[in-house]
């Protein structure tokens, strides 16, 4: 391979991962603010009747970001301004994970590691916690379909007893593959019955 050309994609990857970096620092301030926010009910101060409709009407299509950042701050020892920046969201995801009292010995190695190695980093130091892959899945909809999307949300928060929204997925699409484990012998089954 060409050195020159080594070189640059070496500068190119450094500079995109620099200015992820600096992106998910700014999530996470987001986040820990949006905590504030629903923590001290400051919403309602601001003439909106619940969390929810504020964090849509503040940032819009990042809400999943913004709980995802929310989740991760409120569930981290406390760490140094200084030190919090240079944690990328998704290690601060990871790092949430951990029990708080094994947090504090972990804390140097997500300012300096990609996700990939951080997580290996937690599986040594905290075997047994299982941590899964996360993948980021985005789409659009029509705003009707979005309301529907939420109102269902919604609905398997109380059931899961949880504000995460993942927890809140999971527990929908679980539902629907129990009740729907094979939808093409159905459609057959109703397609005879029709006939």
């Amino acid at each position: 391979m060409d050195t020159k050309r080594k070189q640059q994609a070496i500068e190119v990857d450094r500079e995109v991962r620099k200015l992820v970096r600096q992106i998910d620092s700014t999530w996470l301030t987001v986040g820990r603010l949006c905590a504030r926010c629903k923590s001290e009910e400051l919403y309602k101060d601001l003439g909106y009747r619940n969390f929810d409709t504020w964090i849509y009407d503040a940032v819009g299509c990042s809400r999943s970001r913004a709980y995802v950042a929310m989740r991760a701050a409120s569930n981290l020892v406390p760490i140094r301004d200084d030190q919090f920046s240079k944690i990328t969201m998704q290690n601060a995801a990871v790092l949430s994970l951990v029990p708080k009292s094994r947090q504090p010995d972990l804390v140097e190695a997500p300012q300096t590691q990609t996700e990939r190695e951080f997580r290996e980093t937690v599986d040594a130091a905290v075997p047994g916690l299982h941590l899964e892959s996360n993948a980021h899945v985005e789409f659009w909809v029509p705003c009707s379909l979005a309301k529907v999307i939420e109102r269902c949300l919604k609905k398997a928060k109380v059931l899961t007893q949880s504000d995460s929204r993942t927890d809140a997925i999971e527990l929908v699409f679980s539902e629907f593959e129990l009740r729907h484990p094979d939808p093409e012998k159905e459609l057959e089954a109703e397609c005879q019955a029709v006939s």
